[in-house]
């Protein structure tokens, strides 16, 4: 993913995912290792704010919402 990341050189990035791999993703961009230090539930987003040249760990999380807290924002029945 950093390759990758480093050889497009993009201004921002969505990343799509499923678990565990989204969580895996998330976590070694943030703290460098696979051992997550947050909890990706289903459905969840995350904002994330990374240096020009990433590299793992390099990462910082910015906000995260959980689908229920997505449908409460957008005005709908929470699931």
């Amino acid at each position: 993913l950093v390759e990758e990341l480093n050889r497009r050189s993009p201004s921002s990035v969505l990343c799509v995912g499923h678990l565990p791999n989204l969580q895996i993703a998330a976590s070694l961009l943030t703290t460098g290792s696979r051992g997550a230090a947050f909890r990706v539930g289903t459905g969840t987003l995350i904002g994330m704010e990374t240096p020009p040249l990433v590299s793992y760990g390099s990462g910082v999380l910015r906000w995260m919402l959980s689908y229920s807290e997505m449908r409460e924002v957008v005005g709908g029945p929470a699931a």
